[in-house]
């Protein structure tokens, strides 16, 4: 899962394509592994993605930046 996941983020070239990214690795992966998991490995918090899904998605860019930040 790990392998899997990293390179797929690594592929990504700018901060802001990879911090947006974050969060459709996990809408891709959510079904093979456990939200929570994704959200660990990914270090993010399980509130931030489903902030994330339920504001639409886009419109969550800056709070993903500051969880990135911490």
């Amino acid at each position: 899962m790990e392998n899997e996941i990293i390179k797929k983020f690594n592929e990504m070239r700018e901060k802001k394509e990879k911090i947006n990214y974050i969060y459709k690795i996990i809408e891709e992966f959510k079904y093979k592994y456990s939200i929570s998991d994704l959200c660990k490995l990914l270090k993010i918090t399980r509130l931030s993605y489903y902030r994330w899904v339920s504001n639409g998605k886009k419109n969550y860019l800056i709070k993903i930046e500051i969880d990135m930040a911490k």
